[in-house]
């Protein structure tokens, strides 16, 4: 990666093509980049901190493409007919997908690939903070955003160091995985992976590091391994499982456990997941990232522990998922809603583009409501900050629109000035 570059990313503001265009940017190369959000929402924060790093925007119609770029970088969400791909397939400029072009990097470094269907981001995120507060100096490609390298020139889903370390976030369905693996013990697929370089860990099934004496508090977790105490400051077993992986890794590449445990409770999360808005003891507003049934069950699983009867605010982040899940949306929320407890659905999140709109948020609120359940679908978000106050816990959750976050605050504030 000594070779200075002129790259540009189409798609620039998703979680992890923004990741690698701030890399890429940190390390010298000349960046440009469009967005449709951008487009449609010019005030949008990550732009500004595009711009602070030395970023060029420009509009995703093609003219920001021309000869003079070594390379294009394409999300996997932007169609082929889009003018920004007819622009550079017809500069004759190399052309990768968001993938490739990562697989290529993780060439140039020891890399540690992060993989899974859910947590991938919490756990890149703590693992590379960790080595970080270690001072092995990592390099970092994430999708979500670590709190702690977060600032004005920086969102904080990147970082870079001096090592040749790089902490990744892996689709599995990407390529291959080899050389040492750690696996989850708890999970009877991935402990079909065995032999000399696989290592597991675990909360229920015997493992190299296998969490006991677990005490899951409201805010945080604690629990003993292998003799040692720990406290993470995130709540919940799939916290739990995330932290244990990065010890486990930690701890194959020669750190003390006394050394990790003294740093876990510093951290302090990544953006939108868990993130506690509100907590005066009375009222409470969580924003979160879940948003397929997976991850949703998880949420709700942890937030029961903390009010008898919640609010949930969901918002489905497009129609094409919406239509491919729908079964599960409306499995997974029929069983973890209680009696108590009342689920809003705002509209279908839609960030342009070709989508077919064959599908609402009304459309999972009747599949919901006839297993019994509390539930109404809001056609405007004002609408549902109208009828606040009704109960003091509220979970705002979903993915890809940064708006949601700015929801949860709002929210915040107006029960907490009742």
């Amino acid at each position: 990666m000594d070779k200075k570059l002129k790259i540009f990313f189409s798609g620039i503001a998703g979680s992890g093509v923004s990741a690698i265009a701030g890399f890429m940017a940190e390390k010298g190369n000349i960046i440009s980049g469009s967005d449709r959000a951008f487009d449609l929402y010019p005030e949008h924060p990550l732009k500004k901190i595009f711009h602070s790093m030395g970023i060029d925007i420009v509009p995703q119609d093609g003219s920001g493409i021309n000869s003079t770029f070594d390379l294009a970088v394409f999300s996997t969400a932007v169609e082929s007919d889009r003018p920004d791909a007819l622009k550079a397939k017809a500069s004759g400029i190399t052309v990768k997908t968001r993938p490739e072009y990562l697989a290529e990097i993780t060439g140039s470094f020891n890399t540690i690939a992060v993989s899974g269907t859910s947590g991938k981001s919490t756990t890149a995120g703590l693992l590379a903070f960790l080595m970080s507060r270690l001072g092995m100096e990592p390099n970092f490609l994430g999708g979500g955003r670590v709190k702690q390298f977060r600032t004005d020139t920086n969102p904080g889903n990147s970082s870079t160091g001096d090592s040749d370390w790089l902490v990744i976030e892996a689709c599995e369905s990407d390529g291959a995985i080899e050389e040492k693996i750690l696996v989850n013990a708890d999970d009877e697929n991935l402990m079909r992976i065995t032999g000399k370089n696989s290592v597991a860990f675990s909360v229920d099934n015997p493992s190299q590091y296998r969490a006991e004496a677990i005490n899951y508090n409201p805010f945080s977790t604690d629990f003993l391994l292998n003799g040692r105490e720990f406290r993470l400051s995130l709540p919940g077993k799939y916290n739990l499982y995330n932290a244990l992986s990065c010890i486990a890794m930690l701890s194959e590449s020669g750190i003390s456990l006394d050394e990790i445990a003294g740093l876990l409770p510093e951290f302090q999360g990544i953006d939108r997941r868990f993130d506690v808005k509100l907590n005066d003891g009375q009222r409470l507003v969580i924003d979160d990232y879940a948003h397929n049934p997976h991850k949703i069950a998880s949420l709700m699983e942890t937030v029961k522990r903390l009010s008898e009867n919640i609010c949930y605010i969901f918002q489905p982040h497009g129609f094409a998922p919406t239509r491919l899940m729908k079964k599960e949306y409306i499995e997974v929320f029929a069983k973890n809603l209680r009696g108590s407890d009342r689920l809003i659905l705002l509209p279908i999140y839609y960030a342009g583009g070709t989508a077919s709109k064959d599908i609402s948020s009304q459309d999972l609120a009747d599949g919901i409501k006839r297993q019994g359940r509390s539930v109404e679908a809001a056609e405007d978000r004002r609408d549902v900050l109208k009828v606040l106050r009704q109960y003091r816990a509220y979970v705002v959750f979903g993915a890809r629109d940064e708006s949601l976050s700015d929801f949860a605050a709002e929210v915040a504030r107006i029960i907490s000035s009742s």
